[in-house]
């Protein structure tokens, strides 16, 4: 896997304006983040925020993210993901 790595998944409870964020604690409400050093060595984040910059013509959007771990340890970083303006139904 190389150096540790930092996966997030966003799912609000309404439409997401951009530019937006979203903010989180680990129950899962709205989002869901885990930090990893190794592929199986992953530990959930207690807490994050991700903003979002409005979408670009290419169809990316860009923005940062902070996230806290156990023992008050805090991480920041930026993004580049594709922007994929959808609802998804779940029943």
């Amino acid at each position: 896997m190389g150096p540790s790595q930092v996966f997030f998944y966003v799912w609000p409870a309404s439409l997401l304006p951009t530019p937006g964020e979203v903010r989180f604690k680990g129950s899962r409400s709205q989002a869901w983040a885990a930090y990893c050093t190794e592929p199986d060595a992953c530990q959930p984040v207690e807490w994050g925020k991700v903003a979002f910059a409005d979408p670009s013509p290419d169809g990316l959007v860009r923005g940062d993210w902070t996230l806290g771990l156990a023992a008050g340890r805090v991480l920041r970083g930026t993004f580049e993901a594709d922007w994929l303006a959808l609802q998804a139904l779940c029943g």
